[in-house]
């Protein structure tokens, strides 16, 4: 039967469109926020960006919107209202659902006074999203009739509302309601003049029927869908339509049209290079091989989905396709391979209960790591002293030669020189081991300090921070009207508290293992933090970067992150500066990052003791490069210069 879940996806492909053209303008867009804009127009800018991030990246989303939040306050209520709602929609997304009313509640105030009918909309149906949550299913239905009421004559809008309520009304099981919202979603679609959102609806009624297998109403919405896209010309819709064709072609044992239907679908993703599209149409190609005992062809499929899957894992994928895969290669006689696969498949899907064997498998690979950096450093130790042994034994054996006579002067003379070159080529082999052994020491130091800070990350948010969420819960679940005046206060009180605490520990948990570090190259991570790093404390940072980015490795991506961080963090601390600047200036023979303040200066000579210096001192070291430090009370400069031939 069919697994897919399809439904409501369609809506999403425009809006990923819009993503991928606006990429320039929004890269030029931040550059002229970091350079500043007045007023209004930074909340113009703020908002675009904010959004633009919504549905590429969920902790950008929800910084640029806070940061609009910020800046709307100094400007008219219309650009309040509309940072509210913004920020209420990241923080919903972020799980902080209490919050996230709070702010659409606080839009929808601002908003009554002047009303604006799509806005106002947008508000009832993000509040309809927070009682989706909930088992208030009466609030869901009646916010999403809400926003119907403001925008009933814009057919495309009350189009997506009513698909809004057949989802709410197909997670609460009501099959029947859900496809009354289902037809009246295409009817008003009909209206719309657009074809996207026809499409969407005619899709959605032929999934529909397909899980229900009712197949000849399926296949009904399926050839009007059909002709559709064929008319219009529509890639993603017509993907979709051809991967419902294979389902439903599946279902009827017709396995060959199956093929055909779901290789159409695989030929259309590779026109527009969508990778969720790929790795799903590779995943149905091997799916269906496998249903016909075609062990081959399915494992060549199930080869290309993972190649494309390695690069970017998609966890619904992989819990849908990997199973299916195991099963291919155990058909195949592969028993280790579909052990792995297996493994994998129930690792993914059990991923939020196996906390435990995470920290187990964790703890396991950094003891693995570090006993074979105490292996390498012993058998360098074993080296050096056989190394200085020998040497130990050629000077003795120089000091008898010493006493011999004139006649064999000349020969000694030789022969001590040669032995000395030979000494000398052995202590620089001897210095070299030395050098050798502190970059392993150096690279196990920083590399159990990078897992460490991963591990106490996942603690606190999978820890604390859900414990945390438990206790708020429980505290919100009250039954306030048997308080008092003064206890219910103290119960917001708590709860304001709570919600003080949750944030803290999610940016601690965010300063040891930056999520942007792992989703964005290294000028993004850093403009990230810097950004935060503004928005907490009184500085102006201006971050430059010029010439081509070399090829760092991860690890030298993370040093170079952390050296920047503990530098900006002692600037805040201690330097009592008013602007930074930050620059990572890229040769063909070196990168060269430059942090300059205009603060009070410090005596390098006692702060070179200092812990922080020592951690940067370090990371530079295992960066093979070097940091110079100038500081007056005029301000501070630190220079570290990488060479390029110690890059990955």
């Amino acid at each position: 039967m069919i697994t897919r879940q399809l439904l409501f996806v369609v809506l999403l492909i425009s809006m990923v469109d819009i993503a991928n053209s606006q990429q320039r303008e929004i890269d030029s867009v931040k550059q002229l926020l970091n350079k500043g804009l007045p007023g209004k127009e930074e909340v113009d800018a703020l908002l675009s960006v904010s959004e633009w991030y919504q549905t590429i990246n969920l902790d950008s989303f929800l910084f640029y919107s806070k940061k609009t939040t910020k800046a709307s306050r100094l400007n008219e209520n219309a650009f309040l209202a509309k940072a509210y709602n913004n920020y209420g929609l990241a923080l919903y997304y972020n799980s902080n659902l209490d919050s996230a009313e709070y702010y659409f509640k606080e839009s929808l105030s601002i908003f009554q006074t002047n009303p604006d009918s799509i806005s106002m909309a947008s508000i009832y149906s993000n509040l309809a999203l927070i009682y989706g949550n909930s088992t208030n299913m009466e609030k869901e239905i009646e916010y999403n009739l809400l926003a119907i009421n403001y925008v009933e004559n814009n057919y495309n809008e009350v189009s997506r509302l009513y698909f809004n309520l057949a989802y709410s009304y197909l997670n609460a099981g009501l099959r029947d309601e859900a496809l009354n919202y289902l037809n009246k979603a295409y009817s008003t679609s009909k209206k719309s003049n657009n074809t996207m959102v026809l499409g969407a609806a005619m899709v959605n009624l032929a999934e529909f029927y397909l899980k229900e297998e009712e197949f000849s109403k399926a296949k009904k919405y399926l050839k009007e869908a059909d002709s559709l896209c064929q008319a219009t010309n529509n890639i993603q819709s017509c993907y979709l339509v051809n991967v419902l064709w294979g389902y439903f072609n599946s279902e009827q044992k017709e396995f060959n049209k199956a093929r055909k239907d779901f290789e159409m679908a695989n030929q259309l993703a590779k026109e527009i290079n969508n990778n969720y599209f790929l790795i799903e149409s590779y995943g149905l190609l091997g799916r269906n091989e496998l249903l016909q005992k075609n062990y081959y062809r399915a494992n060549k499929n199930f080869k290309s989905f993972d190649s494309l899957y390695k690069k970017n894992p998609i966890p619904s994928l992989g819990v849908e396709f990997l199973k299916d895969w195991s099963r291919t290669e155990a058909a195949l006689q592969n028993f280790n391979r579909s052990y792995e696969l297996l493994n994998s498949y129930h690792a993914l899907k059990d991923s939020f209960y196996m906390k435990e064997k995470r920290e187990v498998l964790v703890n396991a690979e950094k003891k693995y790591e570090a006993e074979k950096k105490e292996r390498e450093i012993a058998e360098q130790e074993v080296t050096i002293k056989e190394q200085e042994l020998t040497l130990a034994k050629k000077q003795r054996q120089l000091a008898l030669w010493g006493g011999l006579g004139g006649v064999l002067a000349i020969l000694l003379t030789v022969s001590f020189w040669l032995n000395k070159e030979r000494q000398k080529r052995k202590e620089q082999e001897i210095t070299n081991l030395k050098n050798q052994q502190e970059i392993i020491r150096l690279e196990s130091l920083v590399s159990g300090e990078e897992k460490e800070r991963v591990r106490l990350a996942q603690d606190l948010h999978d820890g604390i921070n859900g414990d945390l969420s438990v206790i708020k819960f429980k505290v919100d679940s009250l039954n306030r009207k048997k308080l008092n005046k003064s206890e219910s206060e103290t119960v917001e009180n708590t709860l304001g508290m709570l919600d003080n605490a949750i944030d803290q520990v999610r940016r601690i948990s965010h300063n040891l293992a930056p999520p942007s570090l792992q989703n964005f190259n290294l000028n993004e991570a850093i403009t990230q933090h810097l950004g935060k790093i503004q928005l907490a404390n009184k500085v102006t940072i201006d971050f430059q970067t010029f010439g081509e980015q070399p090829s760092f490795s991860v690890e030298q991506e993370t040093a170079i992150y952390r050296i920047v961080q503990e530098l900006l963090n002692n600037i805040v601390k201690h330097a009592e500066a008013t602007e930074t600047l930050v620059q990572l200036n890229h040769t063909a023979d070196f990168t060269e990052l430059v942090i300059e303040d205009n603060g009070k200066g410090f005596d390098t000579k006692i702060s070179k003791s200092g812990i922080g210096l020592q951690n940067i001192a370090s990371r530079v070291a295992f960066l093979k490069g070097d940091l110079k430090i100038e500081s007056s009370g005029e301000g501070s400069t630190f220079t570290i210069t990488l060479p390029k031939s110690s890059f990955a």
